[in-house]
């Protein structure tokens, strides 16, 4: 039988105290499945897509995100360290719960085009 991965209760206890409200939208997102990791091949290139409730947005792990949270709160305010997004895919490859698809490395701007443009 095979062991569901789970947060333990400090981790989660830091967690909602550091990130609130964010940390709340992050596990929602991973429960619905909102995570994906995307891999090129024959690169090896991952990218990860997070879904918003408008949108998709791409994640580049503990560095970036196409959200306007990420620019705004993160970048130009200075307030928080990371959105919502990135602690959803943070949360999700840490529990192996995000879906897992390849691609053509061919395919690249075709997908940025498609999953990621409103």
């Amino acid at each position: 039988m095979r062991r569901i991965k789970t947060l333990s209760s400090e981790i989660n206890s830091k967690l909602n105290k550091l990130y609130g409200n964010r940390y709340s939208e992050a596990l929602k997102t991973v429960a619905e499945g909102g995570v994906i990791r995307v891999r090129f091949i024959p690169s090896l290139r991952i990218l990860w897509v997070v879904k918003g409730t408008r949108r998709n947005y791409l994640v580049i792990p503990l560095i970036y995100c196409s959200c306007e949270d990420f620019y705004l709160n993160v970048v130009l305010r200075r307030t928080i360290d990371l959105c919502h997004h990135i602690l959803a895919q943070m949360i999700a490859d840490a529990l192996g719960r995000f879906k897992s698809i390849e691609i053509p490395d061919d395919l690249l701007f075709k997908f940025l085009h498609e999953w990621l443009v409103v």
